[in-house]
């Protein structure tokens, strides 16, 4: 009798991974997760049926992905899914170590780098009618201190990339709310360069466009207002909420996905 399909998440310390493994077990497909950590959260889903545990990509992303093919050459899986940009990128890169054993389903690398290069997904979203919140991109400390008058305070301070190799490491950077000149100076310095200085509008309605893409159609569409975050200010949902598409906004993100080449699983914050 053939077995469901098996498919092996990584990132298992993430909350949202063990929301992918609650959705792929009620899918019918068996899950493995992959963490750094033997008490994780996926670990811990009952929908788990293997728990694989090594240390992380952050220290040693060609090890990772060593140990990562090693598990796959000793079991039968169909699919491996990132679970965060912190494998995404290793994995990514060293795809010829993975895809022997299990499929992908991502883009050639250079489009994962497209995507996750933030400030050029800001002017392909804004040339398609989903422009972000007043930004300016800055390429040195000083450049950002300049063009801070151009806003109010409190106002936000992403990254170009949230996660980058860097050293032989993986490092990740997270977006900083600040409220003064003092702040900014620190946060610039944490942020790290090239930045992007955005307008931070409070009490915004967040909502997450997600789906899986192939052949150039939309599968799987789903919307989701945030009513939560956490942490409050700049955080990822706690609670949401499915609404109807707009047939408008599934157009805009169809553009946005031809602009940068995308197919596979996504999803995106608007």
């Amino acid at each position: 009798m053939k077995q469901e399909p098996r498919v092996l998440v990584t990132d298992a310390e993430h909350p949202s991974v063990l929301a992918t493994c609650r959705g792929l077990a009620a899918a019918g497909y068996r899950v493995s997760t992959v963490a750094g950590e033997r008490f994780a959260l996926g670990h811990w889903s009952r929908f788990s049926e293997e728990r694989i545990t090594f240390a992380g990509p952050q220290a040693d992303p060609t090890g990772y992905i060593e140990r990562l093919s090693q598990v796959l050459r000793g079991g039968e899986y169909d699919l491996v899914i990132p679970g965060t940009e912190l494998s995404l990128l290793p994995i990514s890169e060293r795809r010829g170590l993975i895809e022997p054993y299990a499929r992908l389903g991502l883009p050639p690398h250079e489009v994962v780098l497209r995507a996750l290069d933030k400030p050029l997904l800001q002017s392909k979203a804004a040339a398609v009618g989903l422009a972000p919140p007043k930004s300016v991109t800055c390429s040195s400390a000083e450049e950002a201190l300049a063009a801070a008058p151009e806003f109010k305070f409190p106002l936000l301070v992403k990254p170009a990339r949230s996660v980058t190799r860097m050293n032989g490491r993986i490092r990740q950077y997270r977006a900083q709310i600040v409220g003064d000149a003092t702040l900014l100076k620190a946060a610039v310095g944490a942020v790290g360069v090239p930045l992007t200085l955005q307008e931070y509008i409070s009490r915004t309605t967040i909502v997450s466009c997600a789906a899986v893409r192939v052949d150039g159609r939309m599968l799987g569409l789903t919307l989701a207002r945030y009513a939560r975050t956490y942490p409050p200010q700049v955080g990822i949902a706690a609670r949401a909420t499915t609404i109807a598409p707009p047939g408008h906004l599934i157009q805009q993100v169809e553009e946005l996905l031809d602009q940068i080449g995308w197919c596979g699983i996504f999803e995106l914050e608007l």
